[in-house]
């Protein structure tokens, strides 16, 4: 896991990115007196998780995205009671159908 997160932080310095921030650390043990606008995840867990992971680092009117595959809208967003939107993403060379999941924060 270290190896993605330095990887993420040389891209986000190539391509000069000033207001990304990366950390390498279980996400329930992060501490932060600045709220985000936005946390991204791919691969994490299920929405839910998520959400409840992640709400204390989101400003009120916060949105969490996650990349899904189809199955997410029968299986992880029962649970969800905050609005949310899917996104149809084309992924090069996948096949698979992918959504990018925004769900905002109230």
């Amino acid at each position: 896991m270290a190896k993605k997160s330095l990887s993420l932080k040389g891209l986000v310095a190539e391509l000069e990115i000033k207001n990304i921030e990366t950390y390498h650390d279980r996400v329930e043990l992060l501490t932060s007196e600045e709220k985000y606008d936005g946390i991204i995840s791919r691969a994490f867990s299920n929405m839910e998780v998520f959400i409840k992971s992640t709400k204390h680092l989101i400003k009120s009117q916060g949105v969490w995205y996650g990349m899904k595959s189809k199955k997410i809208l029968d299986d992880e967003m029962i649970n969800i009671n905050d609005p949310w939107a899917l996104e149809k993403l084309d992924v090069p060379f996948l096949q698979a159908e992918r959504y990018l999941v925004k769900v905002s924060s109230s």
